[in-house]
């Protein structure tokens, strides 16, 4: 099973596309930065995926290497067989695979409220990503009343 250690780690300037393996195939992820800089492994929200990041990437410090992962079923991550929910628990799960390995105690996550939630001990720094509320957003426009729309 690959690790942050593991990678195979960007060029400077350059997007590495990454693919992990998983039981119902991979999970696929994104890296930019140094290679030798501290690992930051940034999750992406609900109906999203880990192009998130692009435009955000390259405004953060150089000295870093940046990982944006897809959940499975999102961006170019294998989707789970037929019959198989898709559950925020299962997301954590998902990081533990990607995050497997010596330097995952060192890996800074953003955007994962769900890792936070199940891991905190693990998670040194946890910055809110915008598309984390959509699912508020969402919420209260299934609960409008029809009349008013």
């Amino acid at each position: 099973m690959p690790s942050l250690l593991k990678w195979s780690l960007p060029v400077a300037g350059i997007v590495s596309e990454l693919k992990f393996p998983v039981p119902w195939g991979h999970i696929a992820a994104k890296a930019w930065g140094s290679p030798q800089g501290h690992p930051v492994l940034c999750l992406h929200g609900w109906l999203d995926n880990a192009n998130t990041f692009n435009r955000l990437i390259p405004l953060l410090p150089k000295d870093y290497c940046y990982m944006a992962m897809d959940f499975g079923g999102h961006g170019l991550s294998s989707h789970r067989p037929a019959g198989f929910p898709y559950h925020f628990l299962d997301y954590v799960s998902e990081v533990r695979r990607v995050t497997a390995g010596e330097q995952a105690g060192r890996t800074r996550r953003a955007g994962s409220f769900v890792f936070l939630a199940a891991q905190p001990e693990r998670t040194p720094l946890t910055p809110p990503c915008p598309s984390c509320d959509q699912l508020s957003s969402a919420s209260s426009w299934l609960h409008r009343d029809p009349s008013s729309v």
